[in-house]
């Protein structure tokens, strides 16, 4: 309430704009609240993809990226090639439920390539892993088996780490994946309840 009332007496104030997007649990209300002005900031903009994102609007999402240059800087890649790399994987296993694997595999393709504008990169490859891993599902969906294995066994090639933990915490869930594909359950049961025994030890560290 008292950023509101900040921003009643600032309405131009794209801080305050961002810090009461960022903290409303109501994406609707940060669109609203958002396109009220008009707005120029990287973050407030990232903000409103990242509300379009959540309401199922994902092509107003990208077009609310793709129509903003934004500028590089260190820290916040993640932050826009998150949105970005969301708003295309969302579609993807969409077309998937519709049994259009090929469509989807173009939207995985999609949001395995940033648009220069973003000023995003990415830090590890492992962001990747999703986007690819549901592609090698689409590949072997349509009869692509060769294809599909490529990417499977990619998946697998990836060490667990420091980083990987960092970007991608559900690495070993897709791993384990992996290896049911290849008919290792075994080896895909010892990933998970390792990840397992690791997550629940992690949920009692103080921080």
């Amino acid at each position: 309430k008292l950023l509101e009332k900040a921003l009643r007496l600032n309405p131009d104030d794209e801080q305050l704009v961002y810090e009461l997007s960022i903290i409303s649990p109501d994406p609707q209300y940060t669109v609203n609240l958002i396109l009220n002005n008009k707005h120029t900031r990287d973050d407030v903009i990232t903000e409103l993809a990242r509300a379009y994102n959540q309401l199922g609007e994902y092509d107003k999402a990208l077009e609310t990226l793709l129509s903003h240059t934004f500028v590089a800087c260190e820290g916040g890649e993640h932050a826009i090639a998150d949105q970005y790399m969301f708003a295309h994987h969302a579609k993807g296993r969409a077309l998937m439920e519709k049994g259009d694997y090929k469509a989807a595999i173009k939207e995985f393709d999609e949001a395995l390539v940033l648009p220069q504008s973003l000023g995003s990169g990415i830090w590890n490859e492992v962001k990747y892993v999703p986007h690819q891993y549901y592609k090698a599902v689409c590949l072997e969906a349509i009869g692509d088996l060769a294809a599909a294995d490529e990417l499977y066994g990619h998946v697998l090639k990836l060490k667990q780490d420091y980083f990987t933990e960092m970007h991608l915490k559900a690495l070993p869930y897709y791993q384990a994946l992996a290896l049911r594909h290849f008919g290792k359950d075994l080896e895909a049961r010892a990933v998970i309840d390792a990840a397992r025994k690791d997550w629940q030890k992690k949920m009692h560290v103080e921080d």
